[in-house]
């Protein structure tokens, strides 16, 4: 059976309530469209930019089954460890280890959008179904080298597309992928949510001081209700 899932609230959801009145739904999860104008956020987009759009479906498939699991369903594998497939721009696949794969949906979508066959939650048929609730953080913008320069030891534009990376980021452990939206140059972070505030605390502070800010949702998603 087909199940959502969301997280509800955004593990920063104290540090935006703070500091936004201009709130949008990003599937089950309200996060801040706009913290300042929507025009200042774009600019700030396109150079460098951090947004929160934690609340997209987050599975984890592991198991002697999961392999067998992800070709029944005519799912793409992933050859390497920590090489990602892409189903369409909906989603992605990841391979964590041998018999375990990461699923991820686009923000705002729901697991039965990410696949409607997904096992239920828990052990089944030689497969552990778990949804994951990190922290779905996104860097933007062509100064995105700058920052991760300072942030962690990985050279940004030596990275590849389709490929995560676990590095420390400002201190915390995460992962990493280099991707586009449209024409603009993202960086996608995840965390445990236990340590997200630490990670976006310290990321606010560096992207300020190289001159960006913080932005909302609706710079990527506008047509968010």
């Amino acid at each position: 059976m087909a199940q959502t899932f969301s997280i509800q609230r955004s593990p920063l959801q104290a540090w935006h309530q703070a500091r936004c009145d201009d709130w949008c739904q990003l599937g089950d999860t309200s996060l801040p469209r706009h913290f300042t104008e929507s025009a200042s956020e774009m600019a700030a987009a396109a150079e460098l930019a951090l947004c929160d759009l934690s609340g997209s479906p987050l599975v984890e498939i592991k198991g002697p089954s999961a392999s067998l699991w992800l070709t029944t369903h005519d799912l793409p594998i992933p050859q390497k460890i920590y090489d990602v497939t892409r189903l369409d721009e909906r989603a992605w696949i990841l391979r964590t280890g041998g018999d375990e794969f990461l699923l991820r949906g686009l923000p705002g979508a729901t697991i039965a959008e990410l696949t409607p066959h997904l096992p239920p939650a828990g052990f089944h048929d030689r497969i552990l179904t778990t949804h994951r609730q990190d922290a779905l953080l996104l860097l933007s913008g062509s100064r995105l080298a700058e920052l991760i320069s300072q942030t962690c030891a990985l050279d940004f534009n030596q990275l590849k597309t389709d490929r995560v990376y676990l590095s420390r980021v400002a201190t915390v452990n995460c992962g990493l992928m280099k991707d586009r939206l449209g024409t603009c140059p993202v960086c996608w972070l995840w965390v445990d949510p236990s340590y997200s505030l630490d990670l976006w605390s310290q990321l606010v502070q560096i992207v300020d001081e190289l001159g960006g800010q913080v932005i909302g949702a609706g710079c990527f998603y506008p047509e968010l209700g």
